[in-house]
Order: C-alpha cells, then structure tokens, then sequence
C-alpha cells in the first residue's frame, strides 16, 4: 500500500476499484501477517534456514487455494473471497495446510540420508511434516463441513433462524488489531 500524504494529493488512490484492491492488499496483509505468527515463521526465530521459509508470494498463494477449496466443497454456497471469507482461522489454517502440502513436496524432492561409518545423518522431515499435516487436515475438513452447513441453514431458515455460535466464534478477530 503505497503512503497517502495530504502534502501529495496525487497519492491517493481514487475511484472505487483502487479502494477495493486497497481493502483486498489489507486483508491479504492481513492473512500473511497472521499466518507468519501462528507458523511461528520469522527470520530471527529459523535457526537453520536463512530468511523466512514461505515467502509473502507463496502464503498469498496458498491463500488462494484455500478459497477456491472452499468455495469447491459442498454444500455449494455464494462464492467468497478474502474480504468476505467466514473464518479468519479457517483461512490461517487452509493456508498453513497447502503450505504443509508444498514444504512436503520440497522435502520428499530434495531429503537426504547420509551415512559414514557410525555417523548417520538424515535431513528428511516428510515423515514429520505429513504427521502435521494429516491432524490439520482432518480438523480442518470438518471446521469447513460445520461452518458451511451453519451458513446454509441460517440462509435457508432466513430470520426465523436461531443464530449459530460460529458467526460469533468468527467474528471475534474482526476487532483486534
């Protein structure tokens, strides 16, 4: 997002397509920001890697899977994207998911297991990382299922339905900061 000065009226953004792509870069931001946290995925906290593992590009990627997965999986409901997505902890977790997934792939390509007299090395983690990858993936399957059956039974029973706990579970890191 670029800086609005009011000494620079020609940086601000005009028209509704630019405070539309404003609000889609903010919450993408947004996303990554909160994905790094829960990944624990910071330069100063990788002490064999140099840098971040997933780089900003690959969450935005990742985040972009999770809602066309989303939108793919029954019950077939209005598209979303990120500004409307229903859970922002779904989407942290379908991001860490297809993160897991490409790490996976990486790791499987490229492990190594060396052996030298009584020296043994093996820097293969597929094992580990499909170990966290089945957990995140069953709960999250189901979070999917519940959330958008939820969604369709509101819709379908209009205002005489009763309110489900997950538009309010959901709701709740919509205020902070």
């Amino acid at each position: 997002m670029t800086d609005q000065s009011p000494d620079k009226p020609n940086t601000f953004a005009l028209g509704v397509n630019a405070t539309v792509n404003q609000g889609i870069k903010a919450k993408v931001q947004q996303v990554v920001a909160a994905v790094r946290v829960q990944m624990r995925d910071f330069e100063h906290l990788n002490r064999l890697t140099a840098g971040v593992e997933s780089s900003d590009r690959q969450i935005a990627f990742a985040i972009s899977l999770v809602l066309d997965e989303y939108n793919i999986s029954p019950p077939l409901l209005s598209p979303v994207t990120i500004t409307n997505f229903p859970s922002l902890s779904l989407l942290v977790q379908g991001t860490i998911i297809w993160l897991l997934r490409g790490l996976g792939l990486l790791q499987t390509r490229n492990g190594v297991a060396y052996s030298d007299g009584n020296t043994h090395l093996n820097l293969d983690k597929t094992r580990a990382l499909q170990a966290w990858l089945q957990m995140f993936e069953a709960a999250y399957t189901m979070k999917i299922k519940q959330t958008k059956m939820a969604i369709n039974l509101n819709g379908a029973l209009g205002a005489a339905s009763i309110s489900s706990e997950y538009a309010t579970i959901h709701n709740l890191y919509d205020y902070v900061d």
